[in-house]
């Protein structure tokens, strides 16, 4: 699959550069790359989700090439089923053209590898949309892994009305090459359709629907002559089907999503943004290895919004962001009778987990642009997010709400040819309340004792330290390079820390 990854990033790199070429005004690179490096863009820009706002996105054509790395490093893991760390490498080019006043295009593409490191309790792809009904083993170790993805979005818009289309591909394999040996293939298909309509002199009101087609299969095997290590198909705070956790590991993810919004946006993005939306998924879990039986079934709604102010003017910026979000996650379990030949006679359904999460944000930048060629931005941010997971037969709960509240200066300076941003933040990270009830679980059992580490690793305090920064030049009229870094440290209580390091370098058209 590396093979195919590198064939078609040399594709597109091509096909960008022979579009880039024709479309792109060889005057306005550097006002493109001031706009998209604006820390001001952050501020409303998840309601560009909707592919009929997309022309409003922009002012100016871009497309970049970019290849980089990612390391992170956790001593000890918040979430022990997303691992210890991360050591990836990725291509990428995306690109985005207002081919005339009344079509935009944009699309991207690309392709990561590389390994997770130390993953435990989990032996499935895409944990947060899959928990609780994950595959697990006792043992854990790397994962190798493969990402492609493809998007490409089409918009039209005359005076008063525009629409759009967009669609999105994620395939990913995950694999390790030592027992257990976890194999585990996924296709996630995304198409969004939206439409705005101008219902003042500056602002757009609009609304978009996406549809969300995903699967996944799982199967575990062993090499060794030495016996093999028990599968778990976990049910959520130390439960687990032990009827079925039975060495016939192979599992199906089947589900769909739906989304609506109802965006409100100006035409100009310097005004006053809100967006409101729902969203539904669901999933069933699938035992192939048990002649296609149906284990598990996920539901989940969603609701979030967002009210924003930006003011973007020549001499400073002042913008504001507040935004919110909750979701109800429940679980249902099916029950079967005796069965033989692997055929096994439904006779009950039994929502037994559930999970309920809230997300609380507040965001507000200051900037200061007439100095020169100089640039300063203050950014202030503070979260609050909360979980509370519960199993209802035998009573078993986990709560605990944490905050995290910071503050971010960048500062830009930008000469004819080429421009450097420096940016350096520094948050603090502490728990407000936590509890937890698992009484009725085995004392000292090694399901005890992971929920246990668990909720210890979630009543975190610490600080956080990040500086980054991203140097562009521009060496001929239509072309630029750029290369940019990330560092982060964050350190908790009782010697827990977490580092993490992002190096790239674009072409930039």
């Amino acid at each position: 699959m590396k093979k195919i990854g590198c064939l078609l990033f040399i594709i597109l790199f091509l096909y960008h550069y022979d579009i880039g070429a024709v479309v792109h005004d060889t005057t306005a690179l550097s006002t493109a790359l001031n706009e998209r490096l604006s820390p001001g863009n952050g501020i409303g820009y998840t309601i560009l989700e909707n592919p009929a706002l997309q022309p409003y996105a922009w002012q100016k054509n871009l497309s970049i090439l970019r290849v980089g790395g990612f390391y992170r490093n956790e001593n000890s893991p918040i979430v022990m089923q997303k691992g210890k760390g991360d050591r990836l490498v990725n291509f990428m080019t995306n690109s985005y053209m207002r081919l005339n006043p009344q079509l935009t295009l944009w699309g991207s593409a690309g392709y990561c590898f590389g390994c997770q490191k130390d993953v435990y309790m989990n032996s499935v792809a895409d944990f947060e949309l899959l928990y609780p009904y994950v595959m697990a083993d006792t043992v854990g170790g790397d994962l190798s892994t493969e990402t492609y993805t493809f998007k490409g979005g089409y918009a039209h818009n005359n005076d008063c009305f525009s629409w759009g289309i967009t669609g999105n591909y994620r395939a990913a394999i995950e694999y390790r090459d030592v027992d257990p040996r976890p194999r585990n293939v996924v296709s996630d298909l995304k198409l969004t359709a939206g439409a705005a309509y101008l219902v003042f002199p500056s602002y757009l009101l609009g609304s978009a629907l996406l549809g969300q087609i995903y699967r996944q299969r799982s199967d575990i095997k062993f090499m060794s002559d030495l016996g093999t290590t028990r599968i778990f198909h976990l049910l959520g705070m130390g439960m687990y089907s032990s009827r079925f956790s039975d060495g016939n590991s192979g599992a199906l993810y089947d589900g769909h999503t739906l989304r609506i919004t109802l965006d409100f946006m100006p035409s100009d993005r310097n005004g006053f943004y809100t967006s409101f939306g729902i969203h539904k998924i669901y999933m069933k879990q699938t035992l192939y290895s048990h002649n296609y039986l149906p284990l598990t079934q996920l539901k989940e709604l969603k609701i979030f919004g967002l009210i924003a102010w930006k003011s973007c003017g020549i001499k400073n910026e002042k913008d504001i962001e507040l935004s919110a979000r909750y979701s109800d996650r429940k679980g249902t379990e099916f029950i079967y009778g005796e069965g033989g030949a692997d055929n096994y006679p439904k006779i009950n359904n039994s929502e037994l987990y559930r999970n309920k999460q809230f997300h609380i944000s507040f965001k507000g930048i200051w900037g200061w642009k007439e100095l020169g060629k100089s640039e300063i931005y203050i950014q202030s941010q503070a979260k609050l997010y909360g979980i509370k997971s519960s199993y209802f037969s035998p009573s078993l709960s986990l709560k605990t709400t944490e905050w995290k509240a910071g503050l971010e200066c960048i500062y830009a300076y930008k000469a004819r040819y080429s421009i450097l941003q420096f940016i350096f933040a520094v948050a603090g990270i502490g728990n407000v309340n936590h509890k937890l009830d698992i009484v009725l679980l085995p004392s000292g059992s090694f399901f005890t004792r992971h929920i246990q580490t668990q909720y210890e690793n979630l009543q975190r305090k610490g600080v956080c330290y990040q500086g980054s920064f991203c140097y562009t030049f521009q060496f001929s009229s239509p072309y630029a390079i750029a290369v940019d870094g990330k560092w982060q440290h964050v350190g908790y209580d009782n010697n827990r820390h977490l580092n993490l390091l992002e190096l790239g370098c674009s072409f930039i058209f």
